[in-house]
């Protein structure tokens, strides 16, 4: 063991006595000196602001489960959807100029999607020609998700009747969600043609 010394005076004379490391001791001018280290209210802060930042990354690395991711994104997918189909059947008329006639949702096969007013009655979106479709919000997926085919979904306002791509919907169809990394975790949603309603597998 290393022993620090302290020095005391006695009758005139100074004599070296051992002192233990991490004491309290006197030197020759009668100065005292503390230890070096942690207090347990010291370690105990420590402690406490470790334990709070492994809850944090345990968070997140819950968050990154891919199932879950998906079942987020097809919850705001079915959303956007359910979106389209209450402004269609409310008239509600977004554009200051021209007719609307319905409102659909394009998907791609990307992380891309969005929801559009149809101004040109082509029952599907529309970006180019004499009157082109409008844009009402644009959305994405997080970039490990993907829709796995291109799709487009229309309501129309005129006739009460879904459209996949311009061609009426009889029966029903679906939107598929990936996991990037794995294409075997998917997310299924379904419309139907003959109610309209839509739902995913939870």
């Amino acid at each position: 063991m290393v022993f620090k010394h302290a020095l005391f005076m006695k009758k005139g004379r100074a004599r070296v006595v051992p002192s233990l490391p991490g004491r309290l001791f006197t030197n020759a001018t009668g100065e005292s000196r503390k230890r070096h280290g942690f207090t347990l209210i010291e370690v105990i802060v420590t402690m406490f602001i470790l334990g709070i930042l492994a809850t944090i990354l345990v968070a997140q690395l819950y968050d990154k489960d891919p199932e879950k991711e998906l079942d987020r994104n097809a919850r705001a997918v079915v959303n956007v959807l359910q979106l389209a189909r209450s402004y269609t059947t409310s008239g509600y008329q977004c554009c200051t100029t021209g007719t609307v006639y319905g409102y659909g949702v394009r998907f791609y096969a990307s992380n891309r999607y969005l929801i559009y007013a149809d101004k040109d009655d082509s029952k599907r979106y529309n970006a180019v020609g004499a009157i082109p479709d409008e844009i009402i919000a644009d959305h994405r997926l997080n970039t490990d998700d993907s829709f796995q085919a291109v799709n487009d979904i229309f309501f129309s306002l005129t006739e009460a009747a879904v459209y996949q791509v311009g061609i009426p919907l009889s029966s029903e169809t679906t939107i598929i969600l990936k996991y990037n990394t794995d294409p075997s975790i998917t997310k299924t949603i379904t419309i139907s043609g003959i109610t309209a309603a839509i739902s995913y597998d939870e």
